[in-house]
């Protein structure tokens, strides 16, 4: 078992980018963000973007993206990434919670996501967050994967 880690969660900023890119080559086989579309994120009003450093490293060591959608009470986590060296030791749990955090804030009642249906590992993991599945996407990922949608109700 790997040691948790102590971990700063602050907004993402354009010069994350770069370390957040290293960290999408790793994670994403495909379906990346682009250091262009992670550009325009740090600075919408219409995303929470964050990211987790190490207490000691001030560097990107995972990022959580959630869409703020108009007129609506509901947010889609769109991406979330945790470089391999740091996996397992509650970066992507803490970076969901502290986004969910903000979103109660601005009174956000739903949290949607979709994720890759045979990843067992990654959908097990929603649900202790308190996700459910509630529909399946056929070839939603550009290689044809498919993809569960998943949902969240906040208090």
């Amino acid at each position: 078992m790997k040691k948790k880690a102590c971990m700063h969660i602050r907004p993402a900023h354009n010069s994350d980018i770069e370390a957040l890119q290293d960290i999408e080559k790793t994670v994403f086989p495909s379906d990346r963000l682009s250091a262009r579309q992670m550009r325009y994120h740090v600075k919408s009003d219409r995303a929470i973007f964050l990211v987790g450093c190490s207490e000691m490293n001030a560097e990107a060591g995972g990022y959580v993206l959630f869409f703020l959608r108009n007129n609506s009470l509901s947010s889609r986590l769109y991406s979330i990434a945790v470089s391999p060296r740091l996996q397992g030791q509650g970066y992507a749990r803490n970076l969901i919670m502290e986004a969910e955090s903000l979103l109660t804030a601005k009174g956000i009642k739903t949290l949607t996501l979709e994720v890759d249906r045979n990843d067992d590992k990654t959908v097990e993991f929603y649900k202790r967050l308190g996700f459910i599945i509630h529909d399946t996407i056929a070839g939603y990922y550009e290689d044809g994967r498919d993809a569960h949608k998943m949902r969240k109700t906040l208090v």
